[in-house]
């Protein structure tokens, strides 16, 4: 077994399974594998990212811009990594409104910390690695069917539009309690 494969193993009882069964040479081959493929892979990214930082900008604004997008890029990726899992929410309750930090994501998924509803019963998924939840957008006006306008919660903090474009994210992303909204 490749690191590779060993990667495509989605689960990780079936991760340790697999371990279980490989003699501690193949675990070795399987660590120095892990370690080529990595410096592999960062040595491709350090080369991508001189190519972004050498880009050529019609404006020094544009550039700005590009260069705040890659260092948003390149600072969330820096915060997952060396994120303490132990500082999870440990009390997480569905419809209560919590502020979640959604990161640096592409295209039209949602970024940066914002209010998110906790959509998932909790209660028999204690031990889930992931929680059901859809962010809290600043508009005003519904665009498609699957938004929901609020115009103030309980304690009247909070307004705008629910996505219920439905996100499933880790526990471990840094959900913190509102309050109830």
């Amino acid at each position: 077994m490749n690191a590779l494969e060993f990667l495509n193993i989605f689960a990780e009882k079936k991760k340790s399974e697999v371990l279980n069964k490989l003699s501690r040479e193949e675990k070795t081959h399987l660590v120095v594998d892990f370690k080529k493929i990595i410096n592999d892979y960062w040595n491709n990214c350090h080369a991508s990212t001189n190519i972004k930082l050498g880009k050529a900008f019609s404006s020094i604004d544009e550039q700005i811009l590009h260069l705040d997008n890659l260092l948003s890029f390149v600072d969330w990726t820096k915060i997952k990594y060396n994120y303490d899992i132990s500082k999870t929410q440990k009390s997480i309750y569905q419809w209560s409104i919590f502020y979640c930090e959604l990161g640096h994501n592409i295209g039209s998924e949602k970024n940066k910390t914002r209010p998110v509803l906790i959509l998932q019963d909790m209660r028999d998924y204690l031990d889930a690695r992931t929680v059901l939840i859809a962010p809290i957008t600043t508009g005003s006006k519904v665009q498609y069917k699957h938004e929901i306008k609020i115009d103030t919660t309980e304690k009247k903090r909070i307004s705008g539009i629910i996505d219920l474009s439905q996100y499933k994210i880790s526990k471990s992303c840094q959900i913190r309690q509102y309050s109830k909204g």
